[in-house]
């Protein structure tokens, strides 16, 4: 470790026990700062041209931190602006890794608020308002560095710049402004406290801390973090957000702590359906989150993601709530769940995007009868590019008796949602071609129709000769949860138009006659069947629908004909499939 000298400026390497008492400051960071060459540069020239080498503002702030120490009876200092050579990336790895212990063992921690305004600081102990308002202003809680600085160190000195700036004014110590951080960092005053209670906070709370903090290049938001969770790594300037991830795999090594999962999306998570975060402000909304105990297998990262033994319950078809061992601290009745969808082509699991935690009663989530404990893979990391694929497609068409595919239109199904159900007037086409309608992987689920005709005896248009095939394609869990519905195709028949000439004739001129949908359509000569399954190829999941034609046997009875199908949950009685014919303008 290497110390400045408070009186002859000059440094100084110890080594383990041999370290003596000193002082460390912690403060953000300015245009000027003195590195380490510019100090070794004053140490050579100070007898020569003095004043030339403390042209740059940060020499006041280093003389500052000297003095306040030699002051305190102490002979050496630490300041990361020049007792580190940021030259040699080995020395930088090993002050990264080396730092949070740096800060603990310090005598005194000088904090320097040089943004504050010290005449604005109420010095009444009743003015708590005020004085949180003041200070909630400095750069300095917002910083990632400054986190780990402030939980490391018992023993803190705040200090403010005096108007002409040449000079510190004390503002407090910890221990006097504790009430005030707390408010401000949202931080126990516990911890504040007793640096020694930090690692029996949960991981989820301690990333909570970080979620406002920012830093200058984007790995340091993970490195700043290492103490915090004491863990250590090397540094890859460079590999961006992975280093985030690579943080929480180290943080897995060494806790069972399942709340590292329960955080939401955010914009730099948008496209992240994997199992760990990528930034801490995931975990903005995880600060009341606390784990418990597991008598399960524990969790473990492995080639194919993690491998984690849960108490999981199905939503619907591929997706499912995997149940965590944590909760709210205020809640002893349920449990935080998150939820996932499979992969039908790996076998493995992707978080689906939630914007909230959700909550799974304890007595459902231990209850057979709902949820069942089984071992899954998720993706670690899942950024899954936007790209376009065969959403739907018309896979059997009646053709042999007669009937034509003639056109098709969709609508995204969140048009919808944003305009409350009203109708829209954005419409895709469906590729006539590839009978498909394509789309895009990130995309939400679509409301489509597509019709279908075909022509009598001579020409002559059979009764029934004209039918709209009504599919909801939701995408997403929060499209289910919103409209209810699931995927599903619905048939109606069209009456005799006037003008057959044009095969894109706008499917509005039908929907508005449209009385009933069904399942199935009698024709004179059969039953027309509609289907709607989920495949997979080439690693993609798609819709396929399947028009199939079973001819008639014996006439039927009309009292037999098939019920009304509704498209939304059944507990939803008063709702049938109008609302949905009302998104394409009935």
């Amino acid at each position: 470790m290497r110390l400045l000298h408070t009186r002859h400026q000059v440094f100084k390497s110890f080594e383990g026990d041999s370290v003596p008492p000193y002082a460390i400051l912690s403060h953000t960071w300015g245009s000027e700062e003195v590195t380490y060459q510019d100090a070794i540069a004053m140490i050579q020239r100070r007898n020569e041209d003095r004043d030339a080498a403390h042209e740059k503002k940060g020499f006041l702030k280093i003389n500052l931190t000297c003095n306040q120490a030699n002051y305190d009876g102490l002979e050496w200092v630490w300041i990361d602006t020049c007792n580190i050579d940021k030259t040699s990336s080995s020395e930088l790895s090993e002050a990264i890794n080396s730092m949070f212990q740096w800060y603990r063992r310090a005598a005194i921690c000088y904090v320097y608020l040089e943004d504050i305004n010290y005449e604005e600081l109420e010095p009444s102990e009743g003015v708590v308002r005020q004085r949180v308002e003041v200070l909630r202003k400095a750069r300095w809680f917002y910083r990632g560095w400054t986190l780990q600085e402030l939980l490391a160190s018992e023993r803190i000195y705040f200090f403010g710049a005096a108007p002409e700036n040449d000079q510190w004014l004390f503002i407090g110590s910890k221990e006097s402004e504790s009430k005030y951080l707390e408010t401000i960092t949202g931080i126990d005053r516990s911890v504040l406290d007793d640096p020694d209670l930090l690692p029996t906070v949960s991981v989820a709370r301690r990333m909570s801390w970080a979620a406002r903090r920012q830093t200058t290049r984007s790995e340091d938001i993970a490195y700043c973090l290492l103490g915090v969770f004491q863990v250590n790594m090397p540094l890859l300037y460079g590999e961006g957000a992975n280093a985030f991830i690579r943080l929480q795999e180290e943080i897995i090594k060494n806790t069972e702590d399942e709340s590292l999962f329960a955080w939401v999306q955010t914009e730099e998570s948008q496209l992240n359906d994997g199992i760990l975060a990528t930034h801490p402000r995931a975990f903005i909304q995880s600060s009341k989150i606390v784990p418990y105990a597991s008598k399960l297998e524990p969790y473990a990262m492995t080639n194919r993601g993690l491998r984690i033994e849960a108490r999981t319950i199905p939503i619907d078809g591929l997706s499912i709530f995997c149940v965590l061992h944590c909760r709210y601290e205020d809640s002893y009745e349920s449990s935080v769940a998150i939820p996932l969808q499979m992969d039908p082509s790996t076998g493995r699991y992707r978080r689906l995007r939630n914007k909230t935690l959700d909550g799974i009663r304890y007595d459902m989530a231990t209850n057979a009868s709902f949820a069942s404990v089984k071992t899954i893979y998720i993706h670690k990391w899942a950024f899954f590019p936007k790209r376009k694929i065969r959403f739907c497609y018309l896979r059997e068409c009646p053709q042999a008796q007669g009937f034509n595919f003639e056109a098709a239109i969709a609508r995204n199904i969140e048009q919808d949602k944003s305009t409350k159900n009203a109708p829209g007037k954005s419409t895709i086409p469906w590729s006539m071609q590839h009978r498909a309608l394509i789309a895009s992987t990130a995309d939400n689920g679509y409301f489509s129709a597509l019709r279908f005709s075909r022509k009598g005896p001579s020409d002559h248009w059979s009764n029934i000769d004209s039918f709209i095939a009504l599919l909801a394609l939701p995408n997403k869990l929060e499209e289910r949860q919103y409209f209810g519905a699931r995927p599903g195709v619905f048939l109606t028949a069209l009456p005799q138009a006037p003008d057959r000439s044009d095969l894109q004739l706008p499917l509005e001129t039908g929907f508005k006659r449209i009385t009933s949908c069904k399942s199935t359509l009698d024709v004179e000569d059969g039953t027309i069947i509609a289907n709607l399954s989920k495949e997979n190829k080439f690693g993609e999941d798609s819709f396929a629908l399947d028009i199939l034609f079973e001819p008639s046997m014996k006439q039927e009875d009309p009292a037999q004909a098939p019920p009304e199908v509704r498209i939304f949950d059944p507990q939803d009685d008063d709702i049938t499939v109008r609302p949905i014919l009302r998104a394409f303008g009935i």
